[in-house]
């Protein structure tokens, strides 16, 4: 595969450098035919700057077609795809395992995330806790509301039972229990940052 790519880079780089050829070739016909100067060295020396610069293009361009897709015929390149085609199958069985034959499930009633959306879930329910603890003085019912609901319904289930057992040896002010959350939001916060802008960028 990554031969073929490298074929395939140097194949892209051979249509640019055969555009390039191509102005050279009508810069050095223009130098040519120019009208007669009264320079005559002057204008010599340029034409023989650009045939220099159109004989190392031709060169280029004659090495570059020897080495990418150019010179290979159409069994050529259809081989390495094929190779390409078994190597990716391949690859989806040692990632996916193998297909059995039977009956696919439907992904319709799926109601789980895969670790991608979880991590992406998690990361923006992380980003929303920073914006509440990050405001000073009273937080609107709808932040409040927004970050609840978007709590997996298990963890929304556990939670109330969870906040009535919680025991804490002393009675925290808003300050401290601000200061605890913010320790943790300080590593947490720039991980989910990471998190969303890289799932939103691929």
């Amino acid at each position: 595969m990554q031969k073929l790519m490298a074929l395939v880079q140097r194949t892209t780089d051979l249509y640019h450098e055969l555009h390039a050829l191509d102005r050279f070739e009508q810069d050095y016909r223009c130098q040519l035919k120019g009208s007669e100067s009264s320079n005559q060295i002057e204008k010599g020396d340029n034409i023989q700057v650009v045939k220099l610069e159109l004989k190392t293009q031709r060169s280029y361009v004659k090495n570059l077609k020897k080495r990418s897709l150019w010179s290979k015929t159409l069994e050529q390149v259809v081989e390495k795809l094929v190779d390409i085609v078994q190597y990716l199958h391949v690859e989806i069985n040692v990632s996916y395992g193998t297909y059995d034959g039977g009956e696919l499930s439907s992904a319709v009633n799926c109601q789980r995330l895969g670790p991608a959306g979880l991590a992406l879930h998690y990361a923006n329910t992380i980003i929303q806790i920073y914006s509440i603890v990050s405001r000073s003085g009273y937080v609107p019912a709808n932040s409040r509301d927004a970050l609840y609901q978007g709590l997996p319904p298990r963890v929304r289930l556990a939670l109330p039972n969870k906040l009535r057992t919680s025991s804490m040896p002393r009675e925290l002010t808003i300050d401290q229990i601000r200061a605890m959350m913010e320790r943790t939001l300080k590593w947490l916060v720039p991980m989910a940052i990471n998190t969303t802008w890289y799932r939103t960028h691929i």
